[in-house]
């Protein structure tokens, strides 16, 4: 059971597959795709909530990232009282924590970033 194997389940929508290869291997769930893209992250790009909610139930690390696109709000303030600026980060696609919070619509999170000194203005 390898990383490629656990992104092939994502992409296709296989919820059976994907739950047998985190269910043997816990660790997959924190993997990330070949553009450095966390396997979390991967899940919810693809719309695919079913493999998200499989992904966090191996509680892989989830970073600012994978946070601000879940709208994993207190997780996302712990990391920011940790490294303030991670607010001004950009993922591996090149997109910053309050990118991926406004498109996945987490308008809690996004004020929370703000707050934090978020840029409104950042281009990715």
């Amino acid at each position: 059971m390898t990383e490629t194997d656990l992104f092939d389940a994502i992409d296709k929508g296989d919820p059976g597959r994907l739950s047998r290869l985190v269910a043997k291997t816990p660790a997959l769930a924190g993997a990330r795709d070949p553009n450095g893209v966390s396997a979390l992250l991967h899940a919810r790009y693809r719309d695919n909530l079913p493999a998200v909610e499989t992904l966090l139930s191996a509680n892989p690390p989830i970073d600012a990232f994978d946070a601000a696109a879940l709208g994993r709000t207190g997780r996302l303030r712990e990391l920011l009282a940790a490294d303030g600026g991670l607010t001004g980060a950009f993922s591996a696609d090149g997109f910053t924590p309050l990118h991926l919070a406004a498109f996945f619509g987490q308008a809690e999170t996004a004020r929370v970033l703000i707050h934090a000194g978020a840029d409104v203005n950042a281009v990715s």
